[in-house]
């Protein structure tokens, strides 16, 4: 994608700043990590450092936490974490808190799809001080919510629900709709940690017909992969038969393809990991061990994030080969 304001550097950080983030919610993580590297090179401090003033955040430190998300969904965790680092290192020097407050809760969303509770935790508390203080309304909902994730990963259900459901009303109330696909699917896990299932397969349907209004797909495939999580915990329940089985593998081979045609490897893991379950409940753990083996394999960095220990620990199960990474 071919960028207009070659005569103007200053422009041309904006532009990719807000082209990488575009790309990002529409799914396309490879354009964006380009587009978001180009805003990190273009920029100058000397030059461009009047932005966070100008533009209300410095493009900069936003840029290399959002870089760290795209790392993330292609299957670089570590380098993810790190970029991201850098971004929040940034935006501390420099001091502007509509900048860190942003940079807070963009660094928060990674570690919450790292599951690190307590770096949320402290990310979300960050920015959720940051936000009261300073009036941030965009950010204050992000925080509240992320917050609430944070809570129910301690165990603490009833807090965090309370968390989730009053930083979405105030979202909505903001009219906030960017990424609220994402944080709805943030409820849905909490539901499912309660057992309310209707209630989790109302939200996720809900964030679906979000997605699905808006073309915001980023996070698309995971909510493929919650709603079969709930079907299955439903058709449990409910000891229902073959059919409903049926749809819970469509929905986690859905899942898989959306991730694959986005080259999101961190979401296809996570797919892979619900239909290899799902396989070996059926009598199918060859297949269920190909597969993950073969997602497995493409990884070479970040053994020790969740999602890859549980993938690892599955396949030593499965009597899965090659799995010795640390």
């Amino acid at each position: 994608m071919r960028l207009a304001y070659k005569g103007d550097a200053g422009l041309q950080v904006e532009a990719h700043y807000i082209t990488g983030l575009g790309l990002i919610a529409l799914g396309d993580f490879v354009q964006a990590l380009q587009h978001l590297q180009q805003t990190i090179h273009t920029y100058d401090p000397q030059q461009h450092g009047s932005h966070a003033y100008v533009y209300g955040h410095d493009p900069a430190a936003i840029a290399s936490v959002q870089e760290g998300w795209a790392l993330w969904f292609l299957g670089y965790p570590q380098q993810a974490l790190k970029r991201c680092a850098e971004g929040m290192a940034m935006a501390q020097k420099l001091g502007h808190p509509y900048t860190l407050a942003s940079a807070g809760a963009f660094a928060a969303w990674l570690y919450q799809c790292c599951r690190d509770k307590q770096e949320v935790e402290e990310l979300a508390s960050l920015t959720l001080n940051l936000s009261t203080q300073h009036e941030f309304a965009f950010y204050l909902p992000w925080a509240m919510m992320l917050r609430g994730w944070a809570r129910t990963e301690a165990s603490e259900l009833s807090a965090g629900i309370a968390d989730m459901r009053a930083g979405l009303d105030f979202y909505r109330n903001i009219g906030g709709e960017v990424f609220r696909p994402a944080f709805l699917s943030l409820l849905v896990e909490a539901y499912r940690k309660t057992g309310q299932v209707e209630e989790g397969l109302a939200v996720v349907n809900e964030a679906m017909a979000a997605v699905a209004a808006s073309r915001e797909s980023w996070w698309e495939a995971e909510l493929y992969r919650l709603k079969g999580e709930l079907m299955l915990d439903q058709c449990s329940l409910e000891m229902g038969g073959s059919e409903d089985r049926t749809g819970i593998e469509e929905c986690f081979c859905r899942a898989l393809n959306i991730a694959r045609s986005q080259h999101a490897k961190s979401l296809e893991l996570r797919a892979t990991k619900s239909l290899a379950r799902l396989l070996v409940s059926q009598g199918r753990s060859d297949e269920a061990r190909n597969l993950l083996t073969e997602i497995y394999s493409w990884f070479t960095e970040g053994f020790d994030t969740v999602d890859l220990k549980e993938a690892k620990a599955l396949l030593e199960r499965l009597g899965g080969t090659g799995v010795h990474r640390a």
